[in-house]
Order: structure tokens, then C-alpha cells, then sequence
């Protein structure tokens, strides 16, 4: 309720929220800890060492299992990653530091966002779980399907969920500030 409250004061429509299926994949991930700040480093440095052994594109995203409002900046912990095309011929062991992850197929509620509503739609896709029927199974990650890093960049909010086993009523309003 605070949310939408919030929502409609800043004349901010509520993001569209969608379910669906998502194939498996692979992708070469680096693990970081500490500032968000660090991003655009390690995008560089990923990028960077990711194309001369991967010329195929892929998909940079994060990972981030942690909220930024309730841990300090030095705890963070939070993995980039690149995901690797179908039959890429990617010689991705030899990069140091990084890794290769594979991610099994999953259900996923999605919202395309910006970079600068992400934040709020992330918070909004928490307030849709509550009263969805879905629980997140996964952290929380952020696919960069647009280029740049200005506020208009387009990204995509990724959130592994399933459907709930509890077939109660959900109780609008019990949570209080």
C-alpha cells in the first residue's frame, strides 16, 4: 500500500510484471564484493576479456542477492556475468578470474526497466510477490539489454520465482511500518 501510495505521488505508473518460462543457460561470471560503484569497471574488464575468446554476443546481467539499504557497501557481494550463445565455440576457462556458470531453466517474474526506475521497480516487484501467489527461489538479477549507462539505458529485472503451495487468502495490508 505504501508502495502504490508512492508509486502515485511521484506519477510513476506501476511497472508491468510478467511470468514466464526462461531456458537454461551458461555464462561467464566473475564474483565481486563491495560498491555498486565498481561497476563500470568490471563490465569493462569483463567485456573486455570475454570478446577476444567470445565474439558471439551474449547478454551482460548481475546478480544481487544482497539489498543495498540494508548492507554496508564493503559487504556486498554480487556476481557479473555474460552469457555464453547456444554452440559458442568460447574458449572461456582460460580467462583468469572469471568462471563458467550454468543456469537451469527456470520460471521467472520479469519487468523491462530503466536504469533509472530500476530501483523503484525492483522495490514494486517485491510488493507484487507479496500479494502475487509466487515466492522468489533465486536472487534477484538485472539483464543490460541496452547500451550506455545513462538513466534511459534499458535493462531487465529478473526474479526465479514459483508459485506458492499455500492456497490461503493473502492479506492485503498486514504489513506495517
Amino acid at each position: 500500500m505504501i508502495l502504490t501510495a508512492l508509486l502515485m505521488a511521484t506519477a510513476t505508473p506501476a511497472p508491468i510484471i510478467r511470468v514466464e518460462r526462461r531456458g537454461p543457460f551458461q555464462a561467464v561470471v566473475r564474483d565481486v564484493q563491495g560498491d555498486y560503484s565498481q561497476h563500470p569497471s568490471v563490465t569493462r574488464e569483463l567485456l573486455t576479456a570475454i570478446r577476444p575468446v567470445c565474439p558471439d554476443k551474449g547478454i551482460l546481467f548481475g546478480v544481487y542477492p544482497q539489498d543495498p539499504d540494508v548492507v554496508s557497501p564493503d559487504n556486498l557481494r554480487w556476481q557479473l556475468g555474460y552469457t555464453v550463445p547456444d554452440r559458442a565455440r568460447c574458449a572461456v576457462r582460460s580467462i583468469a578470474g572469471y568462471s563458467l556458470a550454468s543456469r537451469p531453466a527456470e520460471t521467472d517474474a520479469v519487468i523491462d526497466s530503466t536504469l533509472g526506475t530500476s530501483r523503484a521497480d525492483g522495490l514494486a516487484m517485491l510488493a507484487w510477490l507479496a500479494t502475487s501467489g509466487y515466492a522468489q527461489v533465486g536472487p534477484t538479477r538485472i539483464e543490460y539489454v541496452g547500451t550506455g549507462s545513462d538513466a534511459a539505458t534499458k535493462v531487465r529485472i529478473v526474479v526465479p520465482v514459483r508459485r506458492r503451495t499455500w492456497k490461503g487468502p493473502v492479506l492485503k495490508g498486514a504489513i506495517r511500518e
